[in-house]
């Protein structure tokens, strides 16, 4: 018809109609992003462990370089290095230095560490009742841990009675531990008769040292190392233990404070013969930086402060950090001479394990372990640095044949 029009109404379309295009992952897909996500993570992950332990080898550094330094002005202070105490049964007397601190290493340099208060917990006045030997085993100090093996905290205790200028103590079961050592030396338990003989020019108060005496088990026939003595090479210590034998087992230690008094200023010929038989003489022969009822001084140390650790970090058994069973790591840091506070070098460092180890250096990092020197440098060496080398870099001098040092 003309003049009609029709109108023409608009398309409609409903919302998800037919006529709206929708996407979505389909099965294969998620997959595939999954995987994607997962190989990056599993990229990354390598790199941010690498980057956490980076930061904890870091701050071990820094906590070796604190004591090393605390250690040094000890040293300007007091004209000698401190002392590794006077036995593990013994816990220290604020006040006390050199051979009279009966307490280790740890005790003595914590005034110059910036640990003060701690310090200042043990009461030097004979006639005052003994405190603080609770708080001050208890107490953690951040800088004597490495982060890569544990945190500070408070470790098991399985022996809790000690031994103090005012008399027995009892301690709770949990104490704070070390993971650096002070430098005993070269000589190692159960080492070649040679590598004794070999200390002893270091040993600058005795050309003769007994060893052994009484020892039954002894393969060492005579009962005296000399300076400049020939031996079989292949001779044994006998008695004075296993190369895996603590200190702790081996060295006896003084039964009070009046008998760690006569040990002390007695000539070290007369105690290495009589009354230190029965701990093998072994401390008497210590070439290092501390040894028992030590007082070592920077002019003893004959091959230069930058050639001799002062301490390094310890070998710990894997897993036994927290247990309190490592017979190197069983003690509060604060206890006299003992493995869990002094390491030799009489064998290589290693890497932390599953054996007990308890007299030599080591680390829970890969592949390295750190070491403070007498010139205040911390460096990191090899787990595969030369045998020879390392001994000579504990010995405080001469070295064995005057030869030069190795590369580490």
């Amino acid at each position: 018809m003309i003049g009609v029009r029709k109108k023409v109404q608009p398309l409609k379309t409903a919302v998800g109609g037919p006529n709206r295009r929708t996407s979505a992952f389909t099965l294969i897909e998620l997959l595939v992003v999954i995987a994607i996500i997962g190989i990056v993570v599993s990229l990354a992950l390598p790199a941010v462990q690498s980057a956490r332990e980076s930061s904890r080898r870091t701050a071990c550094n820094n906590h070796l370089g604190q004591i090393v330094k605390g250690i040094i002005h000890y040293d300007a202070l007091h004209r000698h290095f401190p002392s590794g105490g006077w036995g593990k049964d013994w816990l220290g007397s604020a006040g006390r230095t050199g051979g009279s601190q009966p307490g280790g290493w740890v005790f003595a340099v914590l005034p110059f560490v910036e640990e003060q208060v701690v310090y200042d917990t043990i009461t030097t006045s004979a006639a005052a009742t003994p405190i603080g030997y609770d708080l001050l085993c208890e107490t953690s100090i951040g800088s004597f841990s490495c982060p890569t093996r544990r945190t500070s905290t408070p470790c098991e205790l399985k022996t809790t009675t000690y031994k103090t200028e005012f008399g027995g103590v009892t301690v709770n079961d949990s104490a704070a531990r070390t993971d650096y050592c002070i430098n005993g030396g070269s000589v190692a338990w159960g080492g070649g008769v040679n590598e004794y003989a070999a200390a002893l020019p270091a040993v600058l108060h005795a050309q003769t040292v007994t060893i052994c005496a009484g020892g039954a088990d002894a393969t060492v026939t005579a009962n005296t190392l000399a300076r400049g003595g020939s031996y079989d090479n292949d001779a044994g210590m006998g008695g004075c233990g296993a190369a895996d034998a603590a200190v702790d087992t081996v060295a006896a230690s003084p039964d009070t404070f009046t008998t760690g008094g006569n040990w002390r200023t007695q000539p070290k010929e007369i105690v290495a013969n009589v009354d230190f038989a029965n701990d093998y003489g072994l401390p008497a022969i210590g070439n290092g930086i501390a040894h028992r009822m030590s007082q070592v001084s920077a002019g003893n140390v004959l091959d230069g402060l930058s050639n001799v650790y002062l301490l390094g970090e310890k070998y710990v058994n894997s897993t036994k950090y927290e247990s309190g069973d490592d017979p190197g790591d069983d003690r509060p840091m604060m206890v006299g001479f003992s493995s869990s506070t002094i390491r030799w070098a009489g064998m290589p460092p290693q890497a932390d394990g599953v054996n007990d180890r308890p007299n030599i250096f080591g680390s829970a990092h890969a592949g390295t372990w750190n070491a403070g020197f007498g010139d205040g440098s911390v460096r990191t060496l090899s787990f595969e640095i030369d045998p020879e080398t390392h001994r000579n870099l504990a010995a405080r001098g001469p070295r064995y044949g005057g030869e030069v040092l190795g590369r580490y």
